[in-house]
């Protein structure tokens, strides 16, 4: 027979009570052990189920023994289907152990009682971003030598960000449980994006220009806006344009510094960057290219390379007549590819 629940149990526990299994027929067929457990007073011999029963009163399973009480009462909490929540939550779970006496009667006993907290689900940071938890002081505020962190009853209540997508994260020490009013719990709470503008201006203001470039272009670089503002622009212009402006800032900057760059390199001159981070190639506006051949033309053509110090991105000016043979290059590879 095979047992789901303990009603199943209850069943077994009754064909007893009525004749139409012996208890050694029970013990025979599922192996269960014999044990000596006290029942109002007596001592009474009992076939013990090889699983937990586990309840909170409104729903139960039954857990494996091969797993310890507090695990059986983890596995009905984090094994359930609960609505979302927004801070942690505690669950008041019993354990059980549970058998047949040899007269057919239930039993239960050894009562183990755990209160399992449940936390809320901690949301997503930015793609491709796994979250990374601080408290700097300039945001969270609180005293140098431990900021964030602030004396509430018996505990503390700390504050902590998301240093790359903004979320703030609360941990409180001394929650409690408005179940039954028990207090020294601890609990957790998030807010996304309550940083994010400030954590952003902060990843900004220091970031390299290629990385500047990345955010605002998703990653495929434009090319010539970027050797425009590297040879025309200050990094701290570039910075402040993209944190007021964003992406169009920066090509209006780069705009703005083309007649000065003209004048370094002739009016027919095109960007080729080589990013070394991602192993991409760009040409003039933004136009991909294959890295690998981009670095044989460059060597060939003997270019002279521009790569600012704590820059990923390599700058190498070209002739009209040299970006096209780059390109074409490029058509034959893909042509015979």
């Amino acid at each position: 027979m095979v047992i789901t629940n303990y009603l199943d149990v209850k069943d077994l526990a009754k064909e007893i009570r009525e004749g139409r299994k012996s208890w050694e027929d029970l013990i025979a067929e599922t192996g269960w052990e014999v044990v000596e457990v006290e029942e109002d007073g007596v001592r009474v011999e009992v076939a013990r189920a090889p699983f937990w029963f586990v309840t909170d009163g409104e729903g139960d399973i039954l857990v494996d023994r091969s797993h310890t009480p507090k695990e059986a009462a983890e596995t009905f909490v984090f094994g359930c289907d609960w609505p979302e929540i927004e801070s942690t939550t505690w669950h008041t779970v019993v354990v059980y152990e549970v058998g047949i006496s040899r007269d057919g009667e239930f039993v239960q006993w050894g009562r183990r009682r755990y209160k399992i907290a449940r936390d809320p689900e901690e949301p997503p940071c930015l793609e491709g971003e796994d979250h990374d938890w601080h408290s700097p002081q300039w945001l969270v505020g609180g005293i140098k030598e431990n900021p964030g962190v602030w004396l509430y009853g018996g505990g503390v209540w700390i504050e902590e960000v998301c240093m790359n997508c903004g979320c703030a994260r609360y941990t409180d020490t001394w929650a409690q449980d408005p179940e039954d009013g028990e207090q020294g719990l601890q609990s957790v709470e998030y807010d996304p994006g309550k940083y994010a503008d400030p954590v952003r201006r902060h990843r900004i203001s220091g970031s390299s220009l290629s990385g500047i470039a990345k955010d605002a272009w998703k990653g495929d670089i434009n090319a010539r806006a970027y050797a425009l503002l590297m040879f025309g622009s200050h990094p701290d212009e570039i910075r402040k344009t993209y944190l007021e402006d964003g992406a169009e800032g920066l090509e209006r900057l780069a705009e703005q510094s083309e007649r000065d760059v003209n004048l370094l390199f002739g009016e027919d001159w095109r960007p080729l960057l080589i990013d070394q981070d991602e192993d991409r190639a760009y040409l003039d506006h933004g136009q991909k290219v294959d890295a690998d051949l981009a670095r044989e033309y460059a060597e060939e053509a003997q270019l002279k390379q521009y790569q600012p110090e704590g820059e990923s991105v390599i700058v190498y000016i070209l002739e009209a007549r040299q970006a096209e043979e780059l390109l074409k290059k490029q058509e034959n590879k893909e042509a015979e590819s």
